[in-house]
This record gives C-alpha cells, sequence and structure tokens, in this order.
C-alpha cells in the first residue's frame, strides 16, 4: 500500500473581464511573486460548482457563475508526496467589484488583479500552470496539463550553483488541424518578430539575475514557431459564398430574433469580443456547411439554442 495520501482535488476560476483574466497571489507578504486563478481545495459533500463560486467569494469579493470545466492541470511535490489536481472552470461575475479593502477570510490570498493576455505571454508576470493563457483566452476544449513538480519560490526554475534556468515546459500545441487566414498568418510572424527583439532586449540587461522572463519569451518562441510550421493558409476571398466555411463571416438570427455576426477563424486570430470563433468550437461546427435560410442548433453548456442563417460574406 503507498504511503502517500491521496491527490487533493482543487477547483479554480477563469474569470474574463474586459479581456482581461482575474489572478491571485496567495502568498504572505512579498514572500512570492508567483500569481494563480483564485480557487482553492474541495470540501467533501459540496459540488465542485458550489466550492468554487464559495471560494471565488472568499479571495475577491466577486459572485460568480461557474460555467463548462476549461484545464485540468496536476502538479506534486516527490518530496513529501504531496499531489494536487486543478480543475479550471470558466466563471462568469454577477455581483461585486474588485476592492483593496477586501481581506479573504482565511487570510491565504493577499492581492487580486486583472491581466491581460500580454502580461502573461510577454513573462511580465510569474504564473502557473503554463497552459492558463491558452485555456482562458483560446480553447474551447478542455485541455490537460501534464503533471509537474510544485513551485514553492520566486526561483523554482533557477538550478543550483549557476544561476542558469531549466527551459520553461513547451505550451500545449492544438490537435486541430492549423488553418490560419493570411490576416492570422501575418500576425503570427508579427508576434514572432516582437517575442524575438523582446528576448534580445532581455539579454542585453546589465542585471540579469531573473532570468525567468527569458526562459519565458523562449518558450513562447518556441510555440509560435511551431504555430507557424504547421500553419494551413487559406484565403476567405477564394471561398465560395453558397455555404458557411472557414474565413468567412456569418450573419445570425437568434430565437429572439436579434442579428449577429460570427467570423470563423484561425485559434490564433480567435477573439471572443470581436466574434471571431475558432473552426472547431461548438458554434462553428454547427455552422459550418449551412447555407443562407438554413436553421442550425448550437449547443452551449448552458442550453441548445436555434439559430437562422441570414447572411453569408467575406470579411
Amino acid at each position: 500500500m503507498s504511503k502517500h495520501p491521496s491527490p487533493r482535488v482543487a477547483t479554480r476560476a477563469l474569470i474574463l473581464h474586459d479581456n482581461r483574466l482575474l489572478l491571485v497571489n496567495a502568498f504572505p507578504g512579498t514572500r512570492s511573486d508567483l500569481w494563480c486563478a483564485p480557487g482553492g481545495g474541495a470540501k467533501p459533500g459540496q459540488s465542485l460548482p458550489d466550492n468554487l463560486a464559495r471560494e471565488v467569494m472568499e479571495e475577491t469579493g466577486l459572485t460568480v457563475i461557474v460555467g463548462a470545466p476549461a484545464l485540468i492541470n496536476e502538479f506534486h511535490d516527490p518530496a513529501s508526496g504531496f499531489h494536487q489536481v486543478d480543475i479550471f472552470f470558466r466563471c462568469t461575475i454577477t455581483a461585486g467589484i474588485l476592492s483593496d479593502t477586501w481581506r479573504d477570510p482565511e487570510g491565504v490570498v493577499n492581492r487580486r488583479k486583472f491581466f491581460a493576455r500580454s502580461d502573461l505571454d510577454l513573462g511580465r508576470i510569474r504564473f502557473k500552470p503554463d497552459s492558463l493563457a491558452a485555456a482562458a483566452w483560446d480553447q474551447d476544449a478542455l485541455l490537460y496539463d501534464p503533471l509537474e513538480r510544485l513551485v514553492r519560490s520566486s526561483r523554482a526554475f533557477v538550478k543550483e550553483g549557476d544561476g542558469a534556468l531549466d527551459p520553461l515546459p513547451d505550451l500545449p500545441l492544438s490537435p486541430h488541424p492549423n488553418y490560419v487566414t493570411p490576416r492570422g498568418l501575418a500576425a503570427l510572424q508579427m508576434r514572432l518578430s516582437e517575442l524575438q527583439t523582446t528576448l534580445q532586449s532581455l539579454r542585453a540587461r546589465p542585471d540579469r539575475l531573473d532570468k525567468l522572463p527569458e526562459a519565458a519569451t523562449e518558450r513562447d518562441i518556441r510555440h509560435t514557431e511551431a504555430r507557424l510550421r504547421s500553419a494551413l493558409v487559406i484565403d476567405p476571398k477564394m471561398q465560395p459564398l453558397t455555404t458557411v466555411a472557414f474565413g468567412l463571416l456569418i450573419t445570425v438570427a437568434n430565437e429572439t430574433g436579434a442579428e449577429i455576426q460570427y467570423e470563423i477563424t484561425g485559434e490564433d486570430e480567435a477573439d471572443a469580443a470581436n466574434n471571431r470563433i475558432t473552426a472547431h468550437s461548438p458554434l462553428a461546427r454547427a455552422l459550418i456547411g449551412a447555407e443562407v435560410g438554413d436553421q442550425v442548433i448550437w449547443h452551449k453548456p448552458s442550453g441548445s439554442q436555434t439559430l437562422d442563417i441570414i447572411a453569408i460574406s467575406h470579411p
């Protein structure tokens, strides 16, 4: 029989507001600069969504509706046998605002803040898990971030002795075909150039004791290069307008008669604020292949919705 306890289960919230992600720091004072999503250990007899809503209220003062799961992450400490499984859920704020006067009743969380994606992508902050940005902004499907060692301090990845830094684990790559529009390809190329410039600036710093920003940028360069290598470019202008297809702009009417436009794009172009959706998202799967006048059913976590195809056009 194993001498180690069973893995601990915890829930965490992916909360986007104005396209910024809410993160918290759960270390006393300034002991660590590591940020994570709000949440905590699951209590017996309480559902995971109820557990998470309670934790978010305690840590942030916000009331949320807990939606679908988005990410499963595991970490452990081989020395002690500690092993935790974090389940991340997409959440929506329904009441409350962040306040500096709010105090976590358990005294765990001392800082809470919304971050832009660029803060995470460019290594401006330390955060865990590595796939946090992808889960929050990119993916509709459930992600799995493989088991990794527990991060304890701000120098968790630094080797003893020489101050060198181990390469950060690569970000997960999507299993779906990497279809991109010419606009999406140009954006990837620009992002790679910006990351390379950032890395040069980081390496030119007179004081390079903190190597994490360099390691994070190197990791992001590897990821962007991989996305460029796998890119399958499709020009929307070459797509006929007879049926819904990748790259096209689709106007639909919902059950109340309100008209909404969606653009089907590559994963790196997806932007919920601008109704740009990935080709493998549930909505895109419902739309692709439909014609003007057709009705489609969009299967959402909150229930199914019927949409009428009003128009198909080029962006």
